[in-house]
């Protein structure tokens, strides 16, 4: 026995009916839009469990000087203190990266953690943990300050550099609008007396290393250049606790959100709605793809006989007569097919209409 070699395996060559997956399609409608309708109703049902966010903004510019003075030869200013003011915030030249440097001390885990610890945002972040009647926390709860952060910094804090106009947004996101605003405002202020305090104790620690290396020399020259730094680091220290919008200044700050920014229920149930159908389409063609598949899979697993090369075997063959009633019969089933799928079409207009 040998296997047939006139028709090619699984159907390989078997032309695609594009009007049968269009009517298997349409035969499916309802039960892909009511599946459609329940699956979105049921995401926008989940939706409403989900608590309301609100952001506000606040727009900051980053008060940073780029190598203005020091104390190197032809930039000190140091006997010139109007001439300070007038150029620069800081006396030493700064880094290149200075912007960059400042960004990653804003988002920084130790001054989040003193933000969250002076605004007392344990409640807020562990809430569901918290007991408001009796002001404490449910038994066996302990806040962890590391988790904190890590809330702190994907949920409610943004700021990151416009890269158009080089402006910082600092927002905050909460379920309070008041809230969010409080917070937006407190943030950027506290990081500015954050800045001009740790500004200043190196200012201090430096200023006595000087003192000290004053006392300890008699020479003129060395004086005179303990006298310049001395004084370059005092015109510092006075301009940074004149000014308080160092190192962001506020372009505009935070207000109260009037709609909340998540969660988009209306979007999410629109692309529940359409992911739903056009999988309930893949689903219906796919169930077509599936059985035309097993049905070539069975034929192929049952070899037909051949006719021997020598030998009185008859060869089964279709006469012309039943290859023209296969013709006729399959003719009318297209015909069938067309007539319905348009019946279909028709009744979808009407239904859309």
């Amino acid at each position: 026995m040998q296997l047939s070699a006139d028709k090619a395996p699984l159907n390989v060559d078997q032309e695609v009916d594009l009007l049968e997956y269009l009517h298997a399609i349409l035969r499916a409608k309802y039960r892909i839009l009511i599946l459609s309708v329940l699956v979105a109703g049921a995401v926008f049902g989940y939706s409403k469990t989900v608590d309301s966010k609100y952001r506000s903004t606040a727009v900051m510019a980053v008060n940073i000087s780029q190598g203005v003075a020091g104390t190197r030869p032809g930039q000190y200013r140091g006997s010139d203190v109007v001439g300070i003011l007038e150029y620069s915030l800081m006396v030493d030249e700064p880094y290149e990266n200075e912007q960059s440097r400042l960004l990653a001390r804003l988002t920084s885990n130790g001054f989040i953690e003193l933000f969250i610890e002076e605004n007392d945002l344990f409640k807020y972040i562990f809430r569901e943990q918290w007991n408001e009647a009796n002001q404490s926390w449910i038994e066996g709860f302990v806040p962890s300050m590391q988790i904190a952060v890590m809330v702190f910094r994907g949920e409610i804090l943004s700021a990151e550099v416009d890269g158009q106009s080089g402006l910082l947004p600092i927002s905050m996101t909460t379920v309070d609008p008041q809230l969010s605003a409080r917070l937006a405002n407190a943030y950027f202020e506290r990081f500015n007396r954050y800045t001009r305090d740790r500004r200043l104790a190196e200012l201090a620690q430096q200023r006595d290393i000087l003192n000290q290396r004053l006392d300890a020399t008699s020479n003129i020259e060395m004086q005179r250049s303990i006298y310049r730094m001395l004084e370059t680091q005092l015109a510092e220290e006075i301009i940074l606790n004149a000014k308080s919008d160092y190192p962001l200044e506020p372009i505009q700050t935070a207000q109260p959100a009037l709609f909340k920014s998540a969660p988009n229920r209306k979007m999410w149930t629109i692309v529940a709605f359409m992911a739903t159908a056009m999988l309930s389409v893949l689903f219906v063609i796919g169930r077509i793809v599936f059985k035309k598949l097993t049905a070539a899979l069975g034929d192929y697993g049952q070899p037909k006989l051949e006719p021997a090369l020598t030998g009185n075997s008859e060869v089964a063959e279709d006469s012309p007569q039943d290859q023209l009633v296969d013709q006729e019969q399959m003719s009318a089933k297209k015909e069938s097919t067309k007539r319905e799928v348009a019946l279909h079409i028709d009744e979808l207009d009407e239904w859309l209409d």
